[in-house]
This record gives C-alpha cells, structure tokens and sequence, in this order.
C-alpha cells in the first residue's frame, strides 16, 4: 500500500541513501518520523539496513514506521515490533497487515497469543497464521471452521494448503 504524506503520494524513485544520512542528523522527532516514513515510501531494498536499525528507536512512532517498511520489503526482521504494535488499538491493523505480508513463521506464538487478548481481530489474526505456512497452526484454525470467522478460517487453511480449508471454501 501506498501511504501519503501531506495528501501527496511520494514516489518510489526517491532514493534511500539521502533520506538515510537526513534521519541520522535529525533532531526534531517529528521530522525524523516524516523522514523515516518517506524513507519506508520508497519501497527501496536499499533501506532495509537503515529502517532495521530503526527498530530500535524508544520513539514508538519511529519504530512503527520502520516495521511497516520493513515488512512492504518483506523484512521478517519487522516481526517482534509488529507483534507488539498489534497489540495497541491504534496500531493493530496496519500490524496484522504487516504480519500476514511477511508471513514468518516466527511470528506464531505471538500470533496464537494474540486470539485470546485481543478476540475482536480474530479474523485478521487467523489470516497472519495461515500465512505463516507453519502446518501447525491447523489445530488452531479447524477448530474455527464452526464459529463466526470460519471463512477467514478457511482461508487461512487453504493458505496452508489443506484440503479442509478448499472443501469449506467450495461449500
């Protein structure tokens, strides 16, 4: 997805190295924070290294935005601050949006601790499973096939390719 700063969508083609070297000189947070997010706009690979290093930031917002670029460039380095950002109302869904992107597996536990505090997005949350690819996850989501979120159930499971998953699809 393409985010847009100032109602104006930035262009992938800005490139990464600039913004780099202006987010290791700033000292305002909230132009470091406009700078990260351009940096994360660009979709450029070349960014990983700096977002990476972003995770670390005690700004929140900072860390957010470096774990969305992150996971736009399919960086499974983004999984524990989206797990934890999943767990604020304001962050959940571009966090589960980020998680079921990535796909990691490592993202399980957190995951499967998630449908229990957080039952609201038990949708979204069954979706990030099946997309781990971890085909342990099915104990967690056939059971789910009878309740309000079976399709995002099925789904899910079909993700991981099982056949259970197709047939309550095709039902």
């Amino acid at each position: 997805s393409t985010r847009s700063t100032n109602g104006r969508a930035r262009p992938k083609s800005t490139g990464a190295a600039p913004l780099t070297r202006l987010i290791g000189t700033a000292s305002d947070p909230g132009v470091k924070l406009e700078l990260v997010r351009l940096l994360a706009e660009t979709h450029d690979p070349a960014s990983a290294e700096a977002l990476a290093a972003l995770l670390n930031e005690s700004d929140t917002a900072i860390r957010a935005e470096a774990a969305y670029g992150l996971a736009e460039l399919n960086d499974r380095r983004a999984t524990p601050v989206l797990l934890e950002l999943a767990q604020a109302p304001e962050s959940v869904d571009a966090a589960l949006t980020g998680l079921r992107r990535l796909g990691d597996p490592d993202s399980v536990p957190g995951l499967i601790a998630l449908l229990s505090s957080n039952p609201g997005r038990r949708a979204d949350i069954l979706r990030a499973l099946g997309r781990t690819g971890d085909p342990s996850v099915s104990r967690y989501l056939e059971p789910e096939l009878d309740g309000d979120d079976s399709g995002a159930a099925a789904l899910a499971l079909a993700d991981l390719g099982s056949d259970t998953g197709f047939t309550k699809l095709m039902a």
